[in-house]
């Protein structure tokens, strides 16, 4: 990600970036911060399911918010394993939410103010130190499932054998905030947002 463009031909959008979203509540803020409200300048269809693994052995496993059918399906690859899926959506929530406060949504003014005490213990509770599909064993016995719930790493070029531990809030991102994809493409974010500041007696300089 990091672009957001687009190629417009023969009456065809096409997406040269980022062509799906995740977390809207940050989008939310944004236009919020405005006075504007999202939902009126830009409209989000949730993918739903967000995707299909599909193993080896013919089996699959579609990442869907409905909890009955991810009930049924993680079920039939591990007994128990969907109560260990809820538990690891609830932790995936308490590292997102402390990640946030403590370190997203505040300014450091300096080296030490990061390297604080507290954020070494925070970052300790996140499981920075960790493994994530080390981690991940302690949820599942089926490798198919530990599989599933690490290979998210690699959207950022990141082996889940190397990643740590903290990247387990992925999971609870695409399931919990959804997967989005907003109508036009993600530039009508960026021309809505020009919009908003233009209202707001903001000058652009390109």
């Amino acid at each position: 990600g990091g672009r957001c463009a687009e190629i417009v031909r023969d009456g065809h959008r096409f997406d040269v970036g980022p062509t799906i979203i995740l977390v809207p509540s940050a989008f939310e803020e944004a236009f919020g911060a405005m006075g504007v409200k999202l939902e009126d300048v830009c409209e989000f269809v949730r993918v739903d399911p967000t995707y299909t693994v599909h193993f080896h052995d013919g089996s699959k496993l579609s990442l869907t918010n409905d909890l009955q059918r991810m009930e049924k399906q993680l079920e039939s690859f591990e007994p128990g394993s969907f109560r260990s899926f809820l538990s690891l959506l609830r932790q995936g929530h308490d590292h997102l939410h402390m990640t946030l406060k403590a370190i997203a949504h505040r300014n450091f003014y300096s080296i030490f103010e990061f390297f604080s005490l507290s954020n070494f213990f925070l970052l300790l509770r996140l499981n920075v130190l960790r493994k994530h599909y080390s981690y991940i064993k302690r949820y599942f016995a089926d490798s198919r499932l530990r599989s599933a719930f690490t290979f998210q790493d690699m959207y950022i070029g990141v082996s889940p054998y190397d990643a740590p531990a903290t990247f387990s809030l992925l999971q609870y991102t695409e399931f919990c905030d959804g997967v989005w994809y907003c109508k036009g493409g993600l530039c009508r974010i960026a021309d809505a947002l020009v919009d908003a500041c233009n209202a707001a007696g903001v000058s652009i300089t390109y």
